[in-house]
């Protein structure tokens, strides 16, 4: 089945998501392995501790983040909160700036097919939509999921890519 991913909603944050979790340098060798290994210590740590000012309902944001021309970049992966002022020594503060997104849904059947699915949505969006989009690449991008979506099937996500006009 050679599907598209459905076209991007375009949304603004006014205000920066404040989150606690924790980051890894990584690269497009390593990715896999780095991301499995940061979600684990994450959610290891979380439920040792808690996360200080947590937000309730939760959300949970993957950010991607200070690309470079090496291909590689930070990820980072938390809750947010409502402030990041009283962080522990555990996380590590990091903010979603504020800006233009295109958020593209990634609703997979299941977890197995889940890398695959952002693998192949970001594949579409910077060799196929963002050329073709009128928007060029802001600097950073973030994987989406709260509460709600959760209850639905926890292997949904969001994907906003940072946008700006050409």
């Amino acid at each position: 089945m050679n599907r598209h991913p459905e076209p991007p909603k375009i949304v603004t944050l006014d205000e920066p998501i404040p989150v606690l979790g924790l980051m890894v340098r990584t690269d497009m060798k390593h990715v896999f392995k780095d991301v499995s290994r940061v979600l684990h210590d994450m959610m290891t740590k979380k439920a040792k501790t808690g996360i200080p000012e947590q937000k309730l309902p939760w959300e949970y944001i993957s950010l991607s983040a200070n690309f470079d021309e090496h291909q590689s970049w930070d990820y980072y992966t938390g809750f947010a909160v409502d402030d990041t002022k009283n962080s522990s020594e555990i996380f590590t503060p990091f903010v979603v700036p504020g800006g233009t997104y295109a958020v593209f849904p990634i609703r997979p059947k299941s977890r197995l097919l889940l890398s695959a699915s952002i693998v192949k949505t970001k594949k579409y969006i910077y060799q196929q939509w963002l050329p073709a989009s009128g928007y060029a690449f802001a600097g950073c991008e973030f994987e989406y999921n709260d509460e709600s979506m959760h209850a639905v099937n926890p292997n949904h996500i969001d994907l906003y890519v940072s946008i700006k006009t050409l």
